[in-house]
């Protein structure tokens, strides 16, 4: 259902990431900002966060 907002959610990591980086390393969160970018990475997160929660 939020697949369509992977750029959206991505590109506002983007910019609250000067606030974000006082509290966290920011390489690891801008990495997750690039990937929340592409629609493949995110369907592929999707079908091993389904695939996890089957064999859970």
């Amino acid at each position: 259902m939020v697949k369509p907002l992977n750029f959206i959610g991505s590109q506002t990591m983007v910019f609250f990431g000067p606030i974000v980086s006082a509290f966290v390393k920011t390489d690891g969160y801008y990495r997750a900002a690039e990937l929340f970018e592409s629609n493949v990475s995110v369907e592929f997160l999707i079908s091993e966060l389904e695939r996890l929660g089957k064999n859970g």
